[in-house]
């Protein structure tokens, strides 16, 4: 019974002591109106993995992570740019190139739900977000249904 027992309490023990935890010498987090920053110092194991076009990083902090774009550009000579991002009420779409012709853009959200679908007609396109709640959205524009570019978007 007592080998039960004891056999109980350290499988009990391991399942407990799983969280994700980070060793450093020093670190600290802040907040204040909206902002975040946090920080650690002296983590001593980060190592990124990539294969195939796909990347994983592993270690608490990973502050040299920067995305404009979710995915690169797949038609070499269509140069796109959205601004501003954070939006409240619109942004616009634009397409540096000359082969803008039938490209149409739609706007999701993080779950994949279409929101909001139209063409881009001309080298500058506005896009309203009035009906849309604030949050973090997807711009994918596209030519012939082949993705050209996807956007993160953030509308406040």
């Amino acid at each position: 019974m007592k080998t039960f027992i004891i056999a109980l309490l350290c499988t009990c023990a391991s399942f407990i002591s799983t969280a994700q935890q980070v060793v450093a010498s020093t670190g600290h987090t802040g907040a204040m109106t909206g902002y975040t920053v946090s920080w650690t110092l002296g983590e001593p194991v980060i190592e990124t993995f990539s294969d195939a076009g796909y990347m994983v990083t592993q270690g608490q902090h990973q502050t040299r992570l920067v995305v404009t774009a979710a995915d690169d550009i797949s038609f070499p000579g269509i140069n796109l740019m959205v601004f501003p991002n954070p939006a409240t009420q619109k942004i616009f779409l634009k397409v540096k190139s000359e082969n803008h012709h039938d490209l149409n853009y739609r706007i999701n959200d993080i779950q994949g739900h279409e929101l909001l679908r139209g063409d881009v007609v001309d080298t500058t396109c506005e896009i309203s977000l009035a009906a849309i709640a604030p949050g973090i959205y997807l711009l994918t524009v596209s030519q012939k249904e082949l993705i050209v570019q996807t956007f993160r978007v953030i509308k406040y």
